[in-house]
Formats: C-alpha cells, structure tokens, sequence
C-alpha cells in the first residue's frame, strides 16, 4: 500500500501542475527562508558573534507546542525572553536574523504556523518571513502547506522526514511545488486560516496538537481542491497519505490503521471501486460490502443496474469453506493470507481483514488496477 503506482502518478501531477516552487516565489517577492540561530552564552570556547539585535527578544521553544489546544497559533508559554548572556551566535552564522521579524511562519514537517509576534528561532528549525504588504499572501501560503496535497508534497520532496525524528532542510523546503495564487484565492485561504486558529467553533482538533482533526483537515482540503481543480485521483492519494499513510512513519502501526472500518468508509471505498470499474467496462456494478468474522467480502457484479449499486451488509456468515475453496483452485490470487483476489467473467470478489488501511478510497484505486489486470488476463486478452 505504500508507495503504490497510484501515489506516483498523483505526486507527477503535482510537480508538474504548478509553475513555481516556494524558492521561486520567495525570491520574487523578497521573502527569506533560513533556518533558526546558532545561539550561544558567551563562556564557550568557538568563535562567536555579539548580536545587539537580540537584545531584549523572544525565543521560541518548539518542544512546547506539542500537545497544544491549536496547531495554527504561537502559544504565550512556548515563548521566553532571551537571556542577556544568549545574544551571541556563531561568528558569521547570522542569516537566522532575516525571519526573526514579523510577518513570519515557523515551519514544520506537519505544516506552517503563522505568526504576527517577532521571535527567534533556533537553528536547525525553519522559517519564512515577508515584508508586511505580503501578510496575506504568507498567511495563504502557510494555509496552503497544512492541506493534504502539501503535506504529501512534502514528505516526497524532503528525504529525511521518516529517519530518526523527521526533520527538514531548506533545500527541500524550497523546491516544494507551489500554485500562482491570485489575490482572491490568497484573501480566501487567509480567511479560512484566521477561522481554523479562533478554533472552528470548538471542534477542530484531534488532541494531538500537531494536527487537524477531521472536520477541519476536510473543510480545509475541500477549499483547496476546489481552488486548484486537483482531480479525483490526486485528492485521493493526498487524502489517504495525510489520514493513513503519513502515521505509518518509521514503521509504527497506529491505532487509526488497525481499528475496523465504518460503514461510510467502506461505502466510499465501494463508491471510488464501482466508479473505476464502471469507467473501464462502460457498465454500472453493484458493489456489496459484507462483514463477517472479522474481515469484509467485498462482492462486485457487473449488470444493467441501471446505475452504480453500493450496499454495505452485516455479517451473512459467509462460509469460510468457500474462502477455502476459491485458495486452493486460485492460489495465485492469494498474495497474503488475509488479501484474495478472483475475478470471473462479470463479477469479482475480495477478502480482506476489516482493517481501515485496507479499505481507504487509495485503496479502492489499486484494487481496481488489480481486478482490471486479472480480468484482462483472465480473458486471454494478454499472455500471463
């Protein structure tokens, strides 16, 4: 499931829909992008810098916004004034002052929080700040950077997120893929950022405090959908990293990839499956979701249906008999003991364990790829 062709082809696109990278853009527009100070007292033994400029500032410390209430705001608490012995650097490590003043975003490998309040950051952590006429765009493009699309984009274009703890450079971050915004389409995401940070009316977190909960990531990835007219497959794969994928990090399995699935996830899946195939054969299916014992039978019918049919059943104590049976004349559909696959003239079944990774819309995508190659190859339409 990870990374599959369909990931591929939606990371493609992306690189090649936009004109611009994040670099680009900052040049153009005088923004900076540099990574925090090298903050020093002044009893140590390598060459420093005294920089008046830190005289009386504030430092961030981002450990203190783990657990926060509100991933898109500066907590008070996680800020604290220099101390007068810290206003040094490493000699000629000072290009960290160019986002020491507002307006400025702290990035992170979950996303970008903007901030009106100037403050240090400290080196290895990231910051983009812009001159004060492009507060609205800066705030449009750290809005940009929380939804799935960006989040994806991220990962792939960074190859450190992943290894120990994710972190990420400037370079990667520079060569993220951006859209030419319009004003409009800045002034529309700013918005949403302003609503999203006084708390989308009490229900927009996850408890995390490092990411959206559910209503928020939709309503935002909805708004940017919509803005960039990202198709189906793409929205799909940025959706399914940023739920699914994106937790699988450093070959942990959360509880989000082992819970079983609701009855509205397994009818998306059905939705995304019946429309693949529909798309292939040019005529409608019937999709029937059955639970039984702990998996989900998938069962899909070809027909004049009229129109695409989705049903998901409680259990109808299918016979594990004719699981057995479908294994032993068909092994080859068998790839693992809990995924088979048997496609037959107009119909096809999978089983498969009632795990929510299993039956995401991403996933919905590759096993329509997969019966699509079985039926071909079960028609004798290519050599196997």
């Amino acid at each position: 499931m990870w990374c599959t062709y369909r990931d591929e082809q939606a990371l493609g696109f992306l690189r090649n829909a936009f004109p611009q990278t994040l670099g680009e853009l900052s040049t153009s527009r005088r923004w900076a992008i540099q990574q925090g100070l090298e903050l020093r007292p002044e009893n140590v033994t390598e060459p420093i810098q005294h920089v008046p400029e830190l005289q009386g500032m504030q430092v961030l410390d981002h450990k203190l916004l783990r657990g926060r209430s509100n991933p898109l705001q500066v907590p008070g608490h996680s800020l604290s004034k220099l101390d007068s012995q810290e206003n040094n650097v490493r000699r000629g490590r000072t290009a960290g002052l160019r986002v020491i003043h507002a307006p400025h975003v702290f990035f992170s490998t979950n996303g970008a929080i903007f901030s009106d309040v100037d403050f240090v950051l400290r080196h290895p952590q990231i910051g983009i700040s812009a001159p004060s006429e492009d507060r609205i765009m800066l705030k449009a493009v750290a809005m940009l950077l929380w939804s799935s699309p960006f989040r994806f984009l991220t990962f792939f274009e960074s190859t450190s997120i992943g290894i120990s703890t994710s972190t990420i450079t400037v370079s990667p971050v520079r060569a993220i893929p951006l859209p030419s915004l319009s004003s409009d389409q800045a002034s529309t995401l700013a918005f949403l950022y302003d609503e999203l940070a006084d708390g989308f009316e009490g229900q927009l977190y996850d408890g995390s405090g490092n990411q959206f909960g559910q209503a928020a990531q939709e309503k935002l990835d909805q708004l940017v959908n919509q803005l960039l007219d990202l198709p189906p497959f793409v929205r799909i794969a940025a959706s399914d990293f940023a739920a699914i994928k994106s937790h699988l990090i450093r070959g942990k399995r959360p509880p989000e990839f082992c819970r079983p699935t609701s009855d509205r996830e397994l009818y998306d899946y059905g939705e995304v499956l019946s429309q693949e195939l529909t798309e292939f054969a040019g005529v409608s299916h019937r999709v029937r979701l059955i639970r039984d014992a702990g998996s989900v039978n998938c069962w899909v019918d070809e027909g004049d249906f009229g129109a695409s049919q989705i049903e998901v059943l409680a259990n109808q104590n299918t016979s594990p008999a004719s699981i057995d049976e479908y294994r032993r004349r068909r092994t080859q559909w068998a790839y693992v003991e809990r995924s088979i696959y048997v496609v037959t003239d107009s119909s096809a079944r999978i089983w498969k364990s009632d795990q929510r990774a299993n039956w995401t819309r991403g996933q919905a995508l590759v096993d329509s790829d997969q019966l699509i190659a079985d039926f071909i190859q079960e028609a004798g339409l290519v050599k196997s």
